[in-house]
């Protein structure tokens, strides 16, 4: 029994281990994440490029044209729906 390592110590290192383990695992989740929310920056700017040139098409395809309620509402809805994705990424983010 004297050469053997005492049962406290065993428990600590086990602990310590399994903490260790938990954050390793938790570094690798939170590496993901920033990553995912990096890629999402560029991601958006491209959705909203896309919709703003849209509506731009739409708004001068219909510049002439008498629009029923039902286009108006659609038109509407459009520049609400390009608002709302290009406010998710600021213009000029903070660093």
């Amino acid at each position: 029994m004297n050469n053997s390592t005492p049962l406290s110590s065993i428990f600590r290192d086990w602990l310590l281990q399994g903490v260790y383990n938990r954050l390793s695992h938790q570094d690798k989740i939170l590496e993901l994440i920033m990553t995912t929310v990096t890629e999402l920056g560029p991601a958006l700017t491209s959705i909203s490029d896309q919709l703003t040139k849209a509506t731009e098409e739409i708004v001068n395809a219909l510049a002439n044209t008498v629009l029923t309620p039902e286009a108006e509402a659609a038109l509407v809805t459009l520049k609400t729906v390009a608002k709302v994705l290009d406010d998710l990424n600021p213009d000029n983010p903070l660093v």
